[in-house]
């Protein structure tokens, strides 16, 4: 079985966090905050993938030092970020 060990759950966590960055009120009144749920949608749902995917023994996280490096660094580069506002869709 491919994942699975969270029930499929990080499908919801994107949604949600992409929701919001998308959301019309959310993206007027602070296009940041916007920017960053957009952003922490992507990494965070393929986060949450590859730790799915090695628990449920498809495949294997090593070193795990190396992973948490790598996200740990991604959340800064979201946080980092000189934000450029765009929108591209907007919810209302």
């Amino acid at each position: 079985m491919s994942g699975g060990h969270w029930e499929y759950k990080q499908y919801k966590i994107q949604e949600l966090l992409e929701g919001v960055g998308r959301d019309g009120q959310v993206v007027l009144r602070f296009p940041k905050l916007a920017q960053i749920f957009r952003d922490l949608s992507h990494v965070l749902y393929e986060t949450v993938h590859d730790l799915d995917w090695d628990l449920s023994g498809d495949s294997s996280i090593s070193p795990n030092i190396d992973f948490e490096s790598k996200f740990i660094n991604d959340l800064g580069k979201i946080i980092d970020k000189k934000y450029t506002i765009r929108v591209y869709e907007v919810g209302e």
